[in-house]
């Protein structure tokens, strides 16, 4: 039954992306800024904490880069990460599909204890 559907979406023309991901850090507050992708084969930026690894599927007319990217993009804004770096696609015919590893940059963290503060010395009062 489930692929007389899909068969029935892709023949309409009908198209659908959907999303998955499995969270193995700590979420975030949903971010709104511009979502970084970063390929597979490209150097991962340093500083970033993982937060999930998300996958985006797109199906019939939204079997393409543009939707499929959207897709990881969103899941990653939802969790709070600024960045899906390791993107791997593949591209089928009907479907497409990307997965990556949702992150965020780490934060440049104020030091747990105030810095002591220093003292001079007194000047000497040796005359000897």
């Amino acid at each position: 039954m489930k692929r007389f559907v899909f068969a029935l979406l892709l023949a309409s023309g009908c198209g659908f992306t959907s999303t998955h991901q499995v969270v193995t850090g700590r979420p975030g507050a949903p971010w709104t800024g511009e979502v970084h992708i970063v390929l597979e084969s490209a150097p991962v930026p340093p500083n970033l904490d993982e937060v999930a690894i998300v996958q985006a599927v797109g199906h019939g007319d939204e079997a393409d880069l543009e939707h499929i990217i959207d897709g990881l993009k969103q899941q990653a804004r939802a969790l709070g990460c600024d960045n899906v770096v390791r993107v791997h696609i593949d591209q089928g015919n009907g479907t497409a599909s990307a997965s990556g590893v949702a992150a965020r940059l780490r934060v440049a963290r104020a030091a747990a204890a105030p810095a002591a503060p220093t003292t001079k010395a007194a000047p000497s009062d040796d005359t000897d």
